[in-house]
């Protein structure tokens, strides 16, 4: 039985505003933990940290268009010659073509991202970016297509019969460079894992990675599910997508920066301990012997300094000195001289 449209809405907004809460959270911690790493995060914190704005700034504004959306049907709906059934069926509203806008563009950007981390983990190959890069292109083109349709859609018309062929290619074509990029990277990933070991510093990417993916191609999955099946559910599901890209984005983010502070952390760890293992080494040595350990000792010779003073034809010596070259028929020269051992 297919949900009536109303109660598709409301249980859109419902989970939209969910999962927006989480991707506003995972926001800010993402910026404060790019933030806290210094000079070494500096070329992380200038690309990551203007996208991840640009996709707030888009869920928040997709969110905003969805409460006056709910406004208007529910409580402003003597304003509408139609009731909220009538009014969420006017697919030519431009609220609804606006928040169509944004959730392509928010789309085309974590495909994007995709695509960007597919390119630079398989060593910046053409043969990598330009075929993904080229199937984005086309889902851009496709996106706006379905926005500009939908925008000149008669009184009346469905969002099923609307354009329903440049819709279902949009969902195709965004699975299809989801599953390709996050297929090859897992395997970029896996094939650089150690053959001695099965549990490597890159397995929590790893997971991290084919966990989001998954996430992200599932949600599209269904959303692709519900509308060939002419389901009202697609609008729960389409909505959620603005802020699920958001969440995917940040959650790669965080496990990739947790993961590198942990090995860092485990590192200097590992380097006090040892150098902690040495000193202790060296007290007991000193405990035991009376004294320090000659391997950290710096044996010193006597060191001596002869002066040679001439005066005319004579000149007087220490026995067994040398005359410095350089100073004979000098009136008189000195040296300073000093006996000493250190």
């Amino acid at each position: 039985m297919n949900i009536p449209l109303d109660k598709a809405e409301i249980l859109a907004i419902f989970l939209e505003t969910l999962l927006y809460g989480i991707f506003f959270t995972l926001f800010w911690l993402t910026l404060i933990v790019l933030i806290l790493r210094g000079e070494s995060g500096r070329t992380q914190r200038r690309r990551l940290v203007p996208l991840g704005i640009v996709m707030m700034i888009i869920a928040t504004a997709h969110l905003i268009i969805d409460f006056v959306r709910v406004v208007q049907a529910f409580v402003a709906e003597n304003n509408h010659p139609v009731d909220a059934n009538g009014y969420y069926e006017m697919i030519s509203h431009p609220l609804h073509v606006v928040k169509t806008i944004f959730y392509v563009t928010q789309t085309l950007l974590g495909d994007a991202v995709v695509i960007w981390r597919c390119y630079v983990l398989l060593d910046q190959r053409l043969l990598v970016l330009v075929p993904t890069a080229t199937v984005l292109v086309v889902n851009a083109a496709v996106g706006y297509i379905v926005c500009w349709s939908l925008s000149q859609a008669s009184p009346g018309s469905n969002i099923f019969h609307t354009a329903s062929s440049w819709i279902t290619t949009f969902f195709i074509l965004t699975m299809c460079i989801n599953i390709t990029c996050t297929t090859a990277i897992s395997w970029r990933i896996y094939t650089a894992r150690s053959p001695l070991s099965t549990q490597t510093s890159l397995t929590p990417v790893l997971l991290a990675v084919v966990e989001s993916g998954a996430l992200y191609a599932s949600s599209v999955l269904a959303l692709l599910i519900s509308y060939l099946s002419g389901s009202n559910g697609q609008y729960p599901a389409l909505d959620v997508v603005t802020p699920l890209v958001g969440i995917t984005f940040c959650l790669i983010v965080l496990q990739i920066q947790f993961h590198l502070t942990t090995n860092a952390w485990a590192m200097s760890t590992t380097r006090n301990e040892h150098l902690s293992t040495i000193f202790r080494s060296r007290k007991r040595r000193e405990d035991e012997g009376g004294r320090e350990d000659q391997t950290f000792a710096y044996p010193m010779q006597p060191l001596a300094v002869h002066v040679t003073v001439e005066r005319g034809n004579e000149q007087h010596r220490s026995p067994g000195e040398h005359k410095l070259p350089g100073y004979e028929g000098q009136a008189a020269s000195s040296k300073t001289t000093m006996d000493t051992s250190l």
